[in-house]
């Protein structure tokens, strides 16, 4: 079992790239959101950073549950349809 789940995961990599390039727009923003969710929200307060934190934060969020949706829908259909 985990081995299918190591290669439903590895499998769905370029569906997570892909979601990664419409969120983020490249590695810049997709570095700048894991800084920004990396440093506490005190400092980017005191910076006058924190709307900015907090964008950043969310999209990363959704991307990693995104991630997980896709990851989680391709294991449910192919246990319903096909095994």
């Amino acid at each position: 079992m985990e081995i299918y789940l190591i290669v439903l995961v590895v499998c769905s990599i370029p569906l997570y790239i892909g979601y990664g390039w419409v969120i983020f727009d490249g590695w810049a923003g997709f570095l700048e959101c894991v800084k920004y969710w990396l440093m506490p929200d005190i400092i980017s307060l005191a910076r006058g950073e924190w709307g900015e934190d907090a964008w950043a934060e969310m999209k990363l969020l959704y991307w990693i549950v995104l991630c997980a949706a896709t990851t989680y829908g391709i294991h449910w259909i192919l246990q319903t349809y096909i095994f």
